[in-house]
């Protein structure tokens, strides 16, 4: 039995007893009133209230459903979470709007004069350029060619923020040759030819070998072809240098402080600065550039190959000389066999390095 059918049976006794007419249909009489209000209702507005749920008339039921919303609504403004969420998003908005969160170049431009954020600004800015250079090599790798060079001449920027900073530093050239990729992998080969140019680098230092390969890039993008090959030719001769004194560029790097070097090094990694020479001969290989063979090294007794000093290339003068060392060797081991043997404390007295023989 329907809701509808045991209304219609309770209401049945008192059927006679109505003699209102319906508010809502006033040719009909009226078989009930609303229990809330009191209006009357016909037997086809009982139908419909019956259908909702309730035997109220339409006006009680609309005010009931909105007050179950304002109930809802009350409910949620009481859970904690609600507020922890809407702080976050509006905390995000105005993150994203910089409100109340200027720009690192509006921070610059409030904040330059103090002496501590002098000493700070210079590492924002490289930070700020390391991101945007992922971005847009992971854009790149997406295949949004146009969208990544727009955030290339950001990194760009950055960079040349950071170089203005850190002017007078030892990483003022690996910041610049930073700029200069970014630029043209951004399709600016002219600028990015002229930043390099106006650097002046020593050729044995350890980032003139990347100097030298961008430079070429940058000419061959332009078409001068021989200005390029010329370049590349210097990048794998200085490499070939820069390789030999790898160990003492090592430990004059880290001698002093260790924490600098570890910026340096971070510098350079994410300004691509220094390029290996295994890497190097694979990138120049395509152009027919080939490194040179050279001599391998002396080898220092208790020492591995790499260590010692380096022979020249092409001189029959030092292979004249290697081998009198080598029999200046032999002479000084038979007259030391000879000898008596000396005490602990002469051995430790002497500390001498002798060459091999080959």
């Amino acid at each position: 039995m329907t809701t509808y059918e045991q209304i219609v049976e309770l209401l049945q006794p008192f059927s006679g007893r109505f003699k209102l007419a319906c508010s809502v249909h006033p040719e009909t009489a009226a078989v009930i009133t609303c229990p809330r209000c009191g209006t009357p209702m016909c037997d086809q507005c009982l139908q419909q209230s019956a259908a909702a749920g309730a035997v109220l008339c339409a006006q009680c039921i609309a005010a009931a459903a909105k007050q179950r919303k304002i109930g809802f609504i009350i409910a949620i403004f009481r859970l904690p979470a609600f507020w922890i969420i809407l702080a976050m998003t509006l905390a995000t908005i105005a993150y994203a709007c910089h409100w109340m969160n200027p720009t690192l170049a509006e921070k610059t431009a409030i904040q330059s004069d103090l002496p501590w954020f002098q000493q700070s600004i210079g590492k924002l800015w490289l930070a700020q350029a390391e991101r945007t250079q992922k971005r847009a090599m992971t854009l790149i790798s997406l295949h949004k060619t146009a969208t990544a060079a727009k955030w290339q001449l950001r990194a760009a920027g950055a960079f040349a923020k950071t170089a203005a900073f850190w002017h007078d530093t030892p990483v003022y050239n690996s910041l610049k040759i930073g700029e200069a990729r970014s630029r043209g992998a951004a399709g600016e080969t002219a600028d990015a030819i002229e930043i390099l140019e106006q650097l002046k680098i020593d050729p044995a230092a350890e980032i003139y070998p990347a100097y030298c390969y961008y430079l070429g890039q940058f000419y061959l993008k332009r078409g001068s072809q021989k200005q390029a090959m010329q370049f590349f030719h210097r990048a794998m001769s200085s490499a070939e240098i820069v390789a030999m004194k790898r160990l003492d560029n090592f430990i004059d790097l880290n001698s002093n402080d260790r924490r600098r070097a570890r910026l340096i090094e971070k510098i350079r990694t994410i300004t691509v600065s220094t390029i290996p020479l295994s890497l190097l001969k694979k990138l120049l290989a395509p152009y027919g550039i080939k490194a040179k063979r050279r001599k391998r090294r002396r080898r220092l007794n208790g020492l591995p190959f790499g260590f010692g000093p380096a022979d020249d290339d092409d001189s029959i003068d030092n292979e004249n000389d290697n081998s009198a060392k080598a029999a200046n060797f032999d002479e000084q081991q038979t007259s030391t066999a000879n000898q008596p043997e000396k005490s602990s404390d002469d051995k430790d007295s002497e500390f001498e390095i002798k060459f091999a023989p080959q």
